[in-house]
């Protein structure tokens, strides 16, 4: 506030999205004694634990139609807030039988297990390829990874 208000003001906080950040509160009050005070709002970035890169948040800050209506209006004012993707990309984690995967020319096989770090935002297919083609057979593709 630039100057003494008649009564209290009450200010509103509300962001665009809510799956992106958490604000420390709704709103703020400023009365006639504290009216110069400094108030401070927190804004938390929230995971949602997939990958959709980094994301611009809308913050808004507006006067409550409640407030003191005898001061001048306060004009909305509008804060963009990054949140920054902490699973940008893509990850999986590959783990091998016993810490490696032996098989032999009679057949005999052995598992590699593959976990994605993070939800994808749709069906992944992974591709897997062998680099000695002539032994290599069986799985060449995972699909439908999507939970």
């Amino acid at each position: 506030m630039n100057s003494e208000t008649q009564s209290n003001v009450v200010i509103n906080i509300s962001d665009n999205d809510a799956g992106e950040a958490i604000i420390s509160a709704s709103t703020l009050t400023f009365t006639v004694s504290g009216w110069s005070a400094t108030q401070t709002v927190m804004v938390t970035g929230a995971d949602e634990n997939f990958a959709d890169s980094s994301q611009i948040v809308l913050i808004t800050v507006s006067e409550d139609n409640l407030s003191d209506t005898n001061s001048a209006t306060i004009y909305n004012k509008t804060v963009n807030s990054t949140n920054t993707d902490t699973g940008e990309a893509l990850e999986f984690t590959i783990t091998e039988t016993n810490s490696s995967t032996c098989v032999t020319e009679s057949g005999a096989t052995d598992n590699l297990n593959i976990t994605l770090n993070s939800e994808p935002l749709a069906d992944l297919i992974l591709n897997i390829v062998s680099a000695d083609t002539w032994g290599s057979r069986g799985l060449s593709k995972l699909s439908n990874l999507h939970n």
